[in-house]
């Protein structure tokens, strides 16, 4: 697949929206996990075994939060890089038409003055 294929079909959006969707997710675990914490709770507080496994539920969602914002991040560094590389596509694409005319320009040019040079040296031609 071409690089302005990958490009062009990258939509940033939509992994931004997947991003999105991932930090809602974690919330509703949050949440479930301190309806849990009240459900668990007794007279003499949390027991130590629900507190390690609660230590752990905690880190993971800690990581994943993390990670997430650290995608989040490089998704709208991405935006900007594609739409960069899509300005500097088109702007190639436009000096290569312009690279085009001007060769054919020059193409022109080279005969007229060689058609000169001709008629110079022999003006009977």
């Amino acid at each position: 697949m071409e690089a302005d294929a990958v490009i062009e079909q990258f939509n940033v959006d939509n992994a931004l929206g997947d991003v999105r969707d991932l930090k809602s997710t974690i919330d509703a675990l949050t949440e479930q996990l301190f309806a849990l914490d009240a459900r668990e709770k007794t007279g003499e507080g949390i027991s130590e075994k629900y507190q390690e496994v609660r230590n752990e539920i905690v880190s993971v969602i800690t990581t994943i939060q993390t990670t997430t914002e650290q995608i989040d991040t490089m998704m709208r560094r991405v935006a900007g890089y594609k739409k960069s590389i899509e300005t500097t596509a088109q702007t190639v694409k436009v000096l290569r038409n312009e690279i085009d005319e001007t060769k054919k320009v020059l193409e022109e040019f080279a005969v007229f003055l060689y058609q000169t040079n001709s008629y110079i040296a022999d003006p009977e031609k």
